[in-house]
This record gives C-alpha cells, structure tokens and sequence, in this order.
C-alpha cells in the first residue's frame, strides 16, 4: 500500500487533466448522485467548498440548494482554537500558525477575494460567519478515497482539525460527506489516528457507504436550469485584488 505523499501527485494529476466538458459532465453527474442522498435532502444549513486544482466542481450544487431554499456556507481559514469570526486570519497570518476552519453564508450575491493559498473566500459580515458545530452537513474536498471511507487530503490538516469534536462526541451532525471524481478512487488507504471519518463519499458516478454495499448508481434526477447555474458561475468568479497570477492550492485537508 502506497503512503498518502505518494498518490497525492499521480491523482491531483489526473483530475487536473480533465477537459472542461468532462469537468460539467461530472459535475452534473455529482448533483445526481446526492440527490439520492437523504442527509443531503434532509439538511437546511450545508457547507461546501468553491473548487480549484481540478476538484470536481460545485457550481451545479451550489445553485440547486439556492434554488431549494437550503443556506450554503462556504470555509474560511481562522486561528486554531477561535471560536469568533473576527478570528479570521489576514492572509499573511495564514502560514505563520495552525489554522482552522469557520464558515461563512453565501448567496448569490456574495463577493468573493482569494486568501493567501489562491483559493477564493466570501466577503461577509462577521455575523454571517459560523462554527462547525452549527452545520448540518458539509461536502468535504479530498484528494482520494476508498470504499471504506478513507479520505486523503493535501496534507494541511484543516477539516481534522475543524471537526476534531466529532471523534469524541456522538452527535451525527453536521454529516460529513467527501465529494470527488470517479477517478480519485484507489484500492485501500491507510487509516491514521486523527482522521475524522467521513459519512459516505460521493462521486459523479456513485455513492459510496462505509459498511455497506458500495457504489450505489443514482436515478437521474438532475433538473435542468442553465441559465441560473450561469449566474452562480459568474458569482464566484471573482479575480484577485493585485491581479496577479497566484498558484493555487486547496483545502483539501
């Protein structure tokens, strides 16, 4: 069995490689896939990332839950242990210190800047900004995965760090779903102490369950509404304040 450092790169790899109109199809094939999902209809307060790095994208998701009357919440990066969204880190903060996650309510007319890693966070009121605790579920990036629930992410460590609590109290809440392309599936993946164990994960293809069959296929369901998946799109597409090329980095930790 390959240790995480070694199936980060080949896998980032191939997501990376996919065309854009693959990047739709799964997309599109991801929103099929959750709909089937009872935690994922059953939840008013769902937190998910905004894609880079060739992630599989959540604009398709995004817009549906805004159209089902769900609030989103997006990640921002914060100081271990703070508890107050005024917490919140400056971007040159951002390297110096452990970080963890708060999450902030996005709608569609949310403005959006890149923090220090390239990755976009939502301009909002610290009112508009809350713990882990309050979510109900949360779509969680990753890099691979196995059918066992398994989860490998860039190595930073931000969401074991954020939903710590969840390995010591009995709570479901918030769910936590790891969404992914197909092709981020590998064999097994080596358990570590720390990892907070995922719920299921869900691909364009298929949901997996930790302790159940494995690869349930979607009915599909997927409404069709491009025009106001177009306005999420331009919503979150939002360039840097200095304008310059940034590498992009992830969350996936």
């Amino acid at each position: 069995m390959r240790n995480k450092a070694e199936l980060r790169k080949p896998i980032r790899d191939k997501r990376r490689s996919l065309s854009p109109e693959q990047q739709l199809a799964a997309a599109r094939g991801l929103l099929v896939q959750l709909q089937t999902v009872r935690q994922f209809l059953g939840s008013g307060k769902i937190a998910l990332y905004l894609g880079n790095d060739g992630e599989i994208d959540t604009a398709e998701v995004l817009d549906w839950c805004w159209r089902q009357g769900k609030r989103t919440f997006v990640p921002v990066i914060v100081q271990e242990n703070c508890l107050d969204a005024g917490c919140r880190m400056a971007p040159e903060a951002q390297t110096k210190t452990k970080n963890t996650l708060l999450f902030a309510s996005v709608t569609v007319q949310t403005r959006y800047a890149d923090n220090r890693y390239g990755i976009k966070e939502p301009l909002v009121k610290s009112a508009d900004i809350i713990g882990a605790e309050r979510l109900d579920l949360v779509l969680m990036p990753l890099v691979a995965f196995d059918e066992s629930g398994n989860r490998i992410g860039m190595g930073g460590g931000f969401y074991d760090r954020t939903f710590a609590f969840k390995q010591s109290r009995s709570e479901k809440k918030p769910y936590l779903i790891g969404i992914a392309h197909e092709i981020q599936k590998v064999d097994a993946i080596a358990a570590e102490h720390w990892d907070v164990p995922l719920t299921m994960v869900v691909t364009d293809k298929q949901v997996y369950r930790p302790g159940k069959r494995s690869g349930t296929s979607a009915a599909r369901l997927r409404e069709n509404n491009q025009p106001a998946l177009d306005q999420t799109r331009r919503a979150i597409a939002v360039k840097t304040a200095t304008g310059k090329p940034q590498e992009r980095a992830s969350l996936e930790t």
